[in-house]
């Protein structure tokens, strides 16, 4: 385990399990220890601060909050212990989640979400997940929502040898075999336990190779920093914040870093080759990176550090500028609802924020929201007997976005509608948030994240659409983030 400061100038490990150090990140050299009073220490999870930490056992099911300046044992946290690496702190460090699992008898029936004081160390309430699968979970940007991730892996050989035995996830050795993965996403408010249901499951098909397959599954894989955004029919769609470097453990434990504006790597490591990784972590800024695994040839762990300052300085000098078929196909990816897909598109564009907000000036418009008579009237078309009429209604009910689900809900309670309308109605529903909907509130979100003058220019300008439809709402609550982020700055 490596967990690095905010300011990325030291970083905490607990290489031994014995106890916990800090080492300055240029120097390696020892700060301080803490050696905690119970051995084997089983779980360890930092405060966003890194001023607390929290230790926890399974064998003992216990768990303690630690001042890591002082080494201090401030209290224990109630009906907490350490299961599959599942303590999570909120962003700003006043509470702690964790998974617990809920047994009857000798069997595993149930997860539940169970959040806990970090001022207290009581208990504050169980959030039922209603699942006996490992779940990976986490905090939105502002504490407000829960993601909980589950997935399911399976492989697949390319030869259809029977005898030949399936591959274990770190040690899938052969370009040419195959993975299924499926994931499914849940998002919950964290006061009210509320769930928005399902978001984005993502299910590669057989024909994707194992690690192109992992690569873009980097959205469902421990996402750590994202925005939920809920439309008006309690409908959602979860924004990771866009990324452009990442780090993958390849099947010979070659570490490479990959860097996604050119999507393809720009360094090797080749030190634990042959041998295990067990932790891969980017220092905040980029600046270094650490591994934890072991060699071929080692008979225990090691911690290794490598700067790779350099490296990024040439990636991020390099002038980039993407092709406009390209562009053009990252615009369409942005509205895919394959998450993972999307990430992709999303982590590009990111890379290019000049050439990328100039396409979003011709491409992305304000919304105009149809009145609710219009509605009305289209979805009496959808009835009509031209066909032409009806694909016209559909298409215009689509592009009306969440703000027509209510209206689209309710006319399926109608005692009027014929069966071919509720037909209708119910496959527009069914096809969940639309792609030019998922498209927008992507680009909004990179226009946020990008802050330049031209992207608050362009977000002014989304915030001039219809007043009360949800995509003018969420564009004015993107542009508001950004004014507020710029005062903030001028303030001594």
């Amino acid at each position: 385990m490596v967990i690095f400061a905010p300011d990325g100038k030291s970083f905490w490990t607990n290489l031994n399990f014995e106890s916990l150090t800090i080492c300055d990140t240029i120097s390696a050299k020892v700060i301080r220890q803490l050696v905690p009073t119970r051995p084997r220490i089983e779980g360890t999870v930092f405060s966003p601060d890194r001023t607390l930490v929290v230790l926890a056992w399974s064998a003992s099911l216990e768990a303690v909050l630690i001042d890591t300046r002082t080494g201090t044992e401030l209290r224990r946290l109630e009906d907490c212990y350490w299961y599959d690496q599942q303590l999570v702190f909120s962003p700003d460090g006043k509470m702690l989640a964790g998974c617990v699992p809920l047994t009857k008898g000798a069997t595993l029936r149930e997860t539940v979400l169970r959040f806990w004081d970090v001022a207290t160390g009581k208990r504050l309430r169980n959030l039922e997940l209603k699942t006996d699968a490992t779940l990976w979970f986490a905090f939105s940007a502002d504490g407000q929502h829960i993601l909980a991730t589950r997935y399911a892996l399976r492989f697949v050989p390319s030869s259809n040898d029977p005898k030949r035995p399936l591959q274990g996830m770190h040690r899938h050795d052969s370009s040419d075999d195959f993975v299924e993965c499926t994931f499914w996403n849940s998002v919950y408010e964290t006061q009210t336990g509320k769930n928005f249901g399902l978001v984005g499951g993502i299910k590669k098909q057989r024909g994707l190779p194992y690690m192109e397959s992992q690569h873009l599954a980097l959205f469902c894989d421990r996402v750590r920093e994202f925005r939920v955004r809920i439309g008006p029919a309690g409908r959602n769609t979860v924004i990771p914040w866009p990324r452009r470097f990442f780090t993958k453990v390849l099947s010979d434990s070659s570490i490479c870093l990959w860097d996604m504006a050119v999507n393809k790597d720009i360094a090797v490591f080749r030190d634990f080759q042959k041998g295990r990784v067990d932790g891969v972590v980017l220092a905040p800024g980029n600046t270094v990176l650490a591994v934890v695994g072991r060699c071929a040839t080692a008979q225990s762990n090691q911690l290794r550090l490598w700067d790779i300052s350099a490296v990024i300085r040439e990636a991020t000098q390099r002038e980039l500028q993407h092709p406009k078929k390209l562009l053009e196909t990252l615009w369409e990816d942005l509205g895919d609802k394959d998450d993972a897909k999307a990430f992709q598109a999303v982590c590009s564009l990111f890379a290019v924020p000049d050439q990328a907000c100039s396409f979003f000036r011709q491409s992305l418009k304000p919304f105009t929201k149809p009145s609710t008579c219009d509605l009305l009237k289209l979805i009496a078309n959808l009835d009509d007997n031209m066909f032409s009429q009806r694909q016209k209604a559909i298409v215009a009910l689509e592009k009306a976005s969440e703000d027509a689900m209510p209206i689209l809900l309710a006319a399926l309670e109608s005692p009027g509608l014929s069966l071919e309308a509720s037909t209708r109605i119910r496959a527009l529903v069914d096809r969940g948030i639309s792609r030019q909907t998922l498209r927008f509130l992507r680009a909004v979100d990179l226009l946020e994240h990008w802050a330049s003058p031209e992207a608050e220019q362009l977000l002014a300008t989304l915030t001039k659409g219809t007043p009360d439809a949800w995509l003018t709402r969420e564009a004015q609550a993107s542009y508001d983030r950004v004014r507020l982020a710029k005062v903030h700055c001028r303030t001594p």
